[in-house]
């Protein structure tokens, strides 16, 4: 029986899943309670996932689970969207930095297509709703009319990732095997954010698809329900101060700036363009683990919801880089955390805890440092 985590966005994007889903991966790489440790990325390459292998490579990937740089087993699934460019070009940086890991793509996922760049640039999606442009939704409007073309489609494709030591095969069936076997540890990098689902009150303002875990399961093929699926885990990623990307990109509560919140501005992964910020969103967590599962769920089939709290080191300085090191390792100073800061840190997670109605598991400190409660 294998235990399934699923990492989502809890607010409308760019909320760490990278990096939450890298600190979720190592854990379990050096608690080495797992024979296997698979890392499924669904959806489309337009939002970029940083993370830093052992060495410090720094990797933005957009097509390519986190995990691919740190020892898991790297699936992108049958409801992922495939930039055949994109996707050899990281997979030939990650081997180029040693990480030859065994990497599987599903040959049901979609194509994207120079023509769905094209189509996304003529009806102006970027300044209409401040889409990122990379031709998701226009693949995913081709798949439906039953026009895309599938990476199994295209035979120069797979040559190139077999060529590379890529597996392209059916995801669905390889998952279903690896659920169904003992200590198999499955995690499902979400993409997008809850507040940016298709069907949520922002339309037209939001992505292709919906962007909850019950959306990544069945965009990785993997049901709640089947045999070997034992435990789930939702981890809702929720920043501090929320971001929208550049542009009309939607409404957003509270929304501020970099300048008045004492902050360098941040740019988006893929496009490179300032971010809008604003101040916590107590409704729009909340909401988000609701519709993850979380709340007044039923007791039967039901997952476990929990938050991770990223870069709260913006909110509170005096945290860059905390980490708790084990006290018996080598562990490079830190100032630590007087009381002050400590009453500050307590109050904060204490408020989160309120409002979103779920337990919160980790909070991250910088890019590369998390401390786990």
């Amino acid at each position: 029986m294998s235990e399934v985590v699923v990492v989502v966005g809890g607010q409308y994007g760019s909320e760490a899943k990278g990096h939450v889903t890298a600190q979720i991966v190592q854990r379990e790489i050096l608690a080495q309670d797992n024979d296997s440790i698979v890392n499924v990325r669904v959806a489309g390459p337009n939002a970029g996932h940083t993370v830093y292998d052992a060495e410090g490579n720094k990797f933005a990937f957009r097509q390519l689970p986190v995990g691919a740089v740190l020892g898991a087993v790297s699936v992108i699934a049958a409801g992922s969207e495939v930039d055949p460019p994109v996707l050899l070009a990281e997979i030939d940086l990650a081997r180029e930095k040693g990480h030859h890991g065994g990497i599987v793509v599903d040959g049901n996922a979609t194509l994207i297509e120079g023509i769905h760049k094209d189509q996304e640039t003529n009806v102006d999606l970027v300044g209409r709703i401040g889409s990122t442009g990379k031709g998701i939704g226009a693949a995913r409007a081709a798949r439906i009319m039953r026009t895309a073309l599938r990476v199994k489609d295209d035979e120069d494709l797979v040559r190139e990732l077999e060529q590379r030591g890529v597996a392209v095969l059916d995801t669905v069936d390889q998952l279903a095997y690896w659920a169904s076997l003992d200590r198999v540890f499955i995690i499902v990098e979400g993409t997008q954010g809850y507040g940016l689902g298709v069907h949520q009150d922002c339309y037209p303002q939001t992505t292709s698809s919906d962007a909850r875990a019950i959306d990544f399961l069945a965009m990785a093929g993997i049901s709640p329900w089947q045999h070997g699926v034992e435990d789930i885990t939702v981890v809702i990623a929720a920043r501090v101060y929320p971001i929208r990307v550049h542009g009309n990109s939607g409404p957003m509560k509270d929304e501020t700036s970099w300048e008045e919140l004492g902050l360098p501005q941040e740019r988006t992964t893929v496009t490179q363009k300032v971010r809008r910020v604003g101040h916590w969103d107590a409704e729009l967590l909340r909401a988000a683990v609701r519709d993850n599962g979380g709340l007044n769920q039923s007791p039967a089939k039901a997952p476990s919801v929990v938050v991770a709290v990223t870069m709260i080191d913006q909110l509170i300085p005096e945290l860059k880089d905390f980490e708790i090191c084990d006290p018996d390792a080598e562990c490079p100073g830190h100032p630590g955390v007087n009381e002050g800061t400590n009453a500050k840190l307590n109050a904060f997670l204490q408020k989160v805890i309120d409002d979103a109605g779920a337990p919160i598991v980790m909070f991250t400190t910088g890019p590369r440092t998390a401390v786990w409660l």
